[in-house]
């Protein structure tokens, strides 16, 4: 076929056994379509389709290797923990421990729980042997079930006393009045932070 201004392209067939004849579409066919034979010579115009993934490959993070056909990657969290298959992860619920009496001093399945205080003018004692290991922390919450303050005391914690960025000392007198005891231990340094509804 002769070039529009110069040149010219040439078409040419397979070394074949006897002849074959295609008929081409009437029309031009639209923008981005492809030619397609039925296999008995009649060739149209069709929508070019996506292509087909013929490899993957499992990256950084997941294992499995090469997939051709069908397979897994398997997601590795922390290089730790492997799942295959589908995970169904339950609620965290936490624990309350219900205190009725005026004093109370914590241990160390206090930690992630919370103490409900309904007696009149408690007062909850750290102790220092629940000091958290070096670069952790423990966490016990604190709800004022009665009508009268919950006092915290600190100076169990060995080496610290209670720290408060507003002096708080126990929760604020109101019933339902929730404080969080945040206990670390930092360098050698155990200390008792107090947040929440307090006075």
């Amino acid at each position: 076929m002769p070039g529009s201004t110069s040149g010219s392209t040439t078409f040419g067939p397979n070394p074949i056994a006897g002849s074959t004849t295609f008929r081409t579409p009437g029309t031009n066919g639209s923008n981005t379509n492809i030619l397609q034979t039925d296999g008995s010579g009649n060739t149209s115009w069709v929508a070019g389709g996506a292509g087909t993934v013929t490899s993957v490959t499992c990256g950084t993070g997941l294992s499995g290797g090469a997939i051709t056909g069908s397979g897994t990657c398997t997601l590795n969290l922390g290089n730790a923990n492997i799942w295959t298959a589908l995970q169904t992860f339950a609620a965290v619920n936490g624990g309350i421990n219900v205190q009725s009496g005026t004093t109370y001093t914590t241990v160390a399945a206090d930690c992630g729980k919370t103490l409900l205080m309904t007696g009149t003018s408690p007062v909850v004692t750290i102790a220092a042997s629940i000091a958290p290991a070096s670069g952790t922390s423990c966490v016990i919450g604190v709800i004022q079930g009665g009508s009268t303050k919950v006092s915290v005391n600190g100076s169990a914690v060995s080496a610290a006393a209670l720290v408060s960025a507003h002096s708080y000392t126990g929760t604020n007198g109101t019933i339902g009045a929730t404080v969080d005891i945040i206990l670390t231990t930092v360098s050698a340094t155990a200390t008792a932070y107090l947040t929440g509804d307090g006075s």
